[in-house]
């Protein structure tokens, strides 16, 4: 019996080492590769279904290709900041579900193009809308029709912010430091709004251009704009992110939103380099990292989880 034991042990053992050998075989020197995405899935999946405590707050960059969508969660609700492309629209609302998320306390169009407010329409058929912030906008722009068309059934709120109104979610504030005058372009109508957590501040700048860079640089005394977290405009483009701009804001901590391989190179290496002169530490970008969630205690800013294995991974949720 006792060697049957054994030879049914020996079996198993050289079975093992025959598997082992053509992993090695296979996938040899990207087994580190392997374990490290591998990690940073298992990480990224639980900060994503973690729940949100009194305290703080998770700020969701969500990867939606080339546009624009971010989450920020609270105990009190959550905020969406744009929504994407139409092409992403699935993924958007599969990151939203698994964040548990059911009602959008107010969503935050900040401008009427199809890369950010593509996938408004899904946003209104799958969740309960309470509050919509939104410029004044042209309703014959083709890009808003099927925006329109799910708002009309939703029946949120419609709120068009003047300058210096102000938002509340629990402990969360937000601002709208825009519009300051007008523009025929819809980039430089964009909402910029401030978003104000304990002692940290974080400026959403939809796609702006350095003119309106300047305004605001004009309209707002020095420290009004300091913020900790920059949401960088317009994907990271030159047109936008001016060397004025950083200095007057001093973020330590970016997020660029982008597609992989983008045709417009985006960010621009000038735009990096400008932030990093600057001295922000911390740039997230989707086209890298994918989706980022960062969390905030009022105090800081830190790494939660990314969806791409890069480097640090963030922390671990228990």
């Amino acid at each position: 019996m006792a060697k049957k034991k054994t030879s049914r042990l020996l079996s198993s053992l050289i079975s093992a080492l025959v598997i082992f050998a053509l992993v090695l075989l296979f996938y040899g020197e990207n087994i580190p590769n392997a374990v490290r995405e591998f990690k940073a899935s298992y990480i990224f999946s639980k900060a994503l279904s973690a729940t949100v405590t009194d305290g703080e707050i998770f700020l969701h960059v969500i990867d939606v290709g080339q546009g624009d969508a971010i989450l920020v969660q609270s105990s009190d609700g959550c905020i969406l900041i744009d929504t994407g492309t139409n092409d992403s629209e699935n993924d958007l609302i599969a990151h939203l579900r698994a964040c548990g998320v059911k009602v959008v306390d107010y969503l935050i169009c900040s401008h009427a193009h199809s890369d950010h407010i593509g996938g408004a329409d899904a946003v209104f058929d799958n969740f309960e809308v309470k509050t919509v912030l939104i410029p004044y906008i042209d309703e014959s722009n083709p890009d808003i029709g099927s925006m329109l068309f799910s708002m009309a059934d939703a029946k949120p709120r419609i709120i068009h912010p003047a300058r210096g109104d102000t938002f509340s979610l629990g402990d969360i504030t937000v601002t709208a430091l825009t519009p300051i005058g007008n523009s025929d372009d819809y980039n430089d109508m964009s909402l910029v709004m401030k978003l104000s957590f304990g002692d940290t501040s974080f400026l959403f700048t939809g796609d702006i251009s350095e003119n309106v860079e300047h305004e605001l640089l004009s309209t707002y005394p020095n420290g009004e704009l300091d913020c900790d977290f920059l949401k960088i405009a317009h994907h990271g483009s030159n047109t936008s992110t001016c060397t004025e701009f950083i200095n007057a804001l001093t973020p330590t901590v970016a997020s660029v939103s982008c597609g992989r391989n983008n045709d417009f190179g985006h960010p621009r290496h000038e735009v990096l380099k400008r932030l990093s002169d600057g001295g922000c530490e911390s740039i997230y970008r989707t086209d890298e990292m994918g989706s980022v969630i960062l969390r905030c205690d009022g105090d800081e800013i830190t790494l939660a989880a990314m969806r791409e294995a890069d480097g640090d991974a963030g922390r671990e949720y228990k």
